[in-house]
């Protein structure tokens, strides 16, 4: 086989596979990479920024927050919300990590009936979990592209750049797969077609004694890079649990537990109210140890029910 029609083979071949990769991992879900690269841009809001941007989404239903957005120790919910005369409960899951899962959904329930509430709703940008199943008709899941498509028409500035950004980084890395596959399949082609024809050998000439070349030391191979291994959900509790018993230890502390995945709940014994600073920058210098929690929402409780909400960072 003459070398052009080598070249021409692995150039159609390449051009083939890497075309058929690129249609199945772009053209038929085109809506759904846009929807999981925009989602993860929001990864880097604040809780508070979070919750501010889907509630604007809310509005556009004609959602309005209620007053007190809080309640003092909360269970099943993050906010509650009112349309006309209903009230509607609402719990936010921001980032990949997360996971909407059937005991969140049965506390969201269960604070539903405390509150006669008409309704609730869940905001993801997270996981569903596989055992949820058949959903109440009067809770409602808001993930994936349909977030997506109420999202997207309100991020501005930076924030829309980052979404933008990312998903065409998103785009490129698929079309980088889709080439690199083409380039694998032309290598493997390769290596079934038959050799190109090569001129004979020239005739042996006597042979010459020849010095053995001296051996030099072979380099030390380079170190391999290790890179960081992502916690497990296990790892996530674990270390949560290692954050509260760290805070339950601190100075004018009785307390400390995790309500949600997301919220700490610290239990505090000072009387002056002076003293709240100085115990809250302790607290945040624990939890600042431990990076993935680094955004967690602080809620101090004081004598007589009295709350507080901070965030270290």
């Amino acid at each position: 086989m003459s070398l052009i029609l080598k070249v021409l083979v692995l150039l159609v071949v390449t051009i083939l596979v890497a075309g058929i990769v690129a249609v199945l991992l772009m053209v038929h879900r085109p809506r759904r990479i846009r929807a999981r690269a925009g989602l993860g841009a929001t990864d880097s809001l604040k809780w508070r920024e979070f919750v501010r941007l889907t509630s604007d989404l809310l509005a556009r239903r004609g959602f309005r927050p209620i007053e007190e957005e809080h309640a003092l120790n909360p269970r099943g919910y993050d906010l509650a919300f009112q349309r006309g005369s209903k009230r509607y409960l609402v719990q936010f899951k921001q980032g990949r990590a997360t996971k909407v899962n059937p005991e969140s959904l049965k506390a969201l329930r269960q604070a539903m009936a405390e509150q006669d509430a008409a309704g609730g709703i869940v905001i993801s940008t997270g996981q569903i979990d596989r055992h949820v199943g058949v959903l109440d008709p009067t809770i409602e899941i808001l993930h994936g592209e349909a977030l997506w498509n109420e999202l997207e028409p309100l991020l501005e500035g930076k924030l829309k750049e980052t979404a933008e950004s990312a998903i065409r980084h998103s785009f490129q890395l698929r079309i980088g797969t889709a080439v690199l596959a083409g380039l694998i399949a032309a290598s493997l082609t390769a290596m079934q077609l038959p050799e190109t024809l090569s001129p004979p050998p020239a005739p042996e000439s006597p042979a010459q004694p020849v010095a053995a070349p001296r051996e030099r030391p072979a380099a030390p191979a380079p170190p391999t890079p290790t890179e960081a291994r992502p916690l497990s959900e296990e790892e996530r509790n674990q270390r949560r649990v290692a954050l509260a018993n760290e805070v339950a230890r601190l100075p004018n502390v009785s307390s400390a537990y995790w309500p949600t995945s997301t919220t700490l709940e610290v239990s505090v014994t000072y009387q002056d109210p002076r003293q709240r600073p100085e115990v809250t920058a302790k607290i945040c210098e624990r939890v600042l140890q431990y990076h993935e929690l680094r955004f967690t929402r602080i809620q101090i409780v004081e004598p007589g029910n009295r709350s507080h909400w901070w965030q270290c960072q």
